[in-house]
């Protein structure tokens, strides 16, 4: 099912832009993601790899403060996003990691 080319086009292609614009639920609740799991037979590790990259971020954002080069002026940040695969910023926020005091 998941090299059908009824379902896909190009389907022996490493191509993740197939999915932009679609509806597909990356929980895997439709037909073509079938083979990748859902309901209670979904990959086990899903929600356990979510809270770790959750309980990485708060790592960071605890021990570290974040500043931004040369005294940029964070009201001039440019927050619109590309579209792609996953949301993104159009321009990368350059940011310098400096431990805060007590955590070095």
């Amino acid at each position: 099912m998941g090299r059908d080319p009824k379902i896909w086009d190009d389907p022996l292609s490493f191509n993740p832009e197939r999915f932009i614009g679609s509806k597909l639920d990356f929980k895997g609740q439709d037909f073509e993601l079938l083979p990748f799991g859902s309901g209670r037979r979904m990959c086990p590790g899903m929600p356990s790899g979510i809270k770790s990259v959750q309980l990485i971020l708060a790592s960071l954002i605890r021990e570290f403060d974040l500043i931004l080069p040369n005294d940029a002026d964070p009201k001039k940040l440019g927050m619109s996003e590309k579209f792609g695969i996953a949301m993104k910023m159009e321009n990368p926020l350059k940011v310098i990691f400096k431990t805060k005091q007590g955590y070095e």
